[in-house]
């Protein structure tokens, strides 16, 4: 029997990893972090909204900041959002992350995983490295194709985007990042399947992604490659493209992970991808504090490992979330049946509703109950054509009705 080298281990190092092992470590609980990349490298882009970071443990570690957010539904309809909007300093927040990990002496094992054995005191996970190592509970943070078991099958849902940073002069405002800007002039039809820009002012340029919103087909790099130059041509953008080209391929509808697993499925491998914005980064922020403190009171209580694993699963998929998780899902597939003047309709009818209920819709922590009363708000707003097709959308609105009868009979039993 291999002694346990800490109270938990987690397996990964991205945003999700490295936030709930120092959660946990200023918990007070003794951590382990294996990952295959011991020198912490975040390659992507993160931004969130400012409040979602507020009081977390990357509170300050912005890149960029904007006191307003637009979308634009066309060239004339820009909408502010009223909501401040933040890109991510990945060195930042890695430096801030690294110096809670020393600080709490969480060790490092560089290695990736080949296996992961339980028993009844703890967990054995086996090292490509070729050794083991042991804990009370295993987190799994290493996002989509993981070793978590899930519920459903594989994610057939994806956000595909290309984006990259232009130096020199452009038309946005430097207090206001754009968020979506589904204008179609010059970039290609209304009746194509819908891309929106991504565009984030920044100090003597703007970073840019043309992002397909939701689609259940393969990305066309080529074609999100073509649309973002013919939209920055459009709008007068000339600047030489500054660093690499970033590509992005986000599953939307990774189903939930298996409760009655051991292992803990945190971020991206726990589902916490938004099924209708693609968003993860400032939810898995703001549930990584309250996991620790849930996991840490369970290890001061002598909680046993299939509990401990019990207790990460009630605190992060509460029934009520599940229930919200199927009515995202029946929005998110509706998303892929509409084309480019459809998703226009769609959102002007979606921002129609109280500023509340879409802030939370968007930031996907709205209970069960609330987001039912969002949705059928939107489906009164929206055009009769959409709200036909959201009817005959097949077993997927029958999911979603499913889903209101099962809260509407858990409320009358409470």
């Amino acid at each position: 029997m291999h002694r346990f080298i800490a109270d938990i281990i987690v397996v990964g190092s991205g945003p999700a990893g490295l936030c709930i092992a120092a959660d946990l470590a200023n918990c007070g609980c003794s951590v382990g972090i294996v990952t295959r990349d011991d020198q912490f490298r975040w390659p992507n882009t993160y931004g969130t909204w400012l409040d979602e970071i507020a009081g977390t443990v990357l509170d300050g570690c912005t890149f960029a900041e904007w006191p307003g957010t637009q979308v634009a539904l066309d060239t004339d309809d820009v909408r502010d959002l009223g909501r401040g909007y933040c890109r991510i300093d990945n060195v930042a927040a890695i430096r801030r992350l690294s110096s809670v990990l020393q600080l709490n002496d969480v060790t490092i094992h560089p290695s990736g995983v080949t296996s992961v054995e339980h028993d009844d005191v703890g967990s054995t996970v086996r090292l490509t490295s070729g050794g083991t190592a042991r804990a009370k509970l295993i987190i799994d943070a290493t996002g989509i194709g993981s070793f978590t078991r899930h519920q459903g099958p594989p994610p057939s849902l994806f956000q595909y985007a290309v984006g990259w940073r232009v130096s020199g002069a452009h038309p946005y405002s430097a207090d206001s990042m754009r968020l979506m800007d589904f204008s179609s002039e010059g970039v290609h039809s209304a009746t194509d399947a819908p891309s929106f820009l991504y565009a984030m002012p920044l100090e003597g340029g703007v970073f840019v992604e043309e992002t397909t919103l939701i689609s259940d087909d393969e990305g066309d790099f080529d074609e999100l490659t073509r649309r973002l130059h013919a939209r920055l041509e459009r709008d007068g953008i000339t600047g030489p493209i500054c660093g690499s080209v970033e590509t992005v391929r986000i599953p939307m509808d990774v189903s939930l992970p298996d409760f009655t697993q051991r292992v803990v499925a945190f971020g991206a491998a726990s589902s916490m991808v938004h099924p209708a914005t693609g968003y993860s980064f400032g939810r898995t922020l703001k549930a990584s504090g309250p996991l620790a403190q849930a996991l840490a009171d369970g290890l001061a209580e002598g909680r046993s490992s299939a509990a401990l694993s019990a207790i990460a699963y009630a605190e992060l998929w509460p029934e009520d979330a599940v229930l919200a998780h199927q009515l995202f899902q029946f929005g998110a597939r509706f998303l892929t049946t509409l084309d480019t003047q459809q998703t226009r309709s769609f959102f002007e009818a979606f921002f129609s509703t109280p500023r509340e209920s879409w802030v939370a819709y968007l930031q996907g922590d709205l209970p069960a109950g609330e987001l039912a009363a969002v949705m059928l708000a939107v489906f009164g707003a929206c055009p009769a054509g959409l709200r036909l097709r959201m009817v005959w959308s097949g077993a997927e609105w029958k999911t979603a009705v499913s889903a209101i009868r099962s809260l509407t009979r858990t409320r009358r039993s409470a």
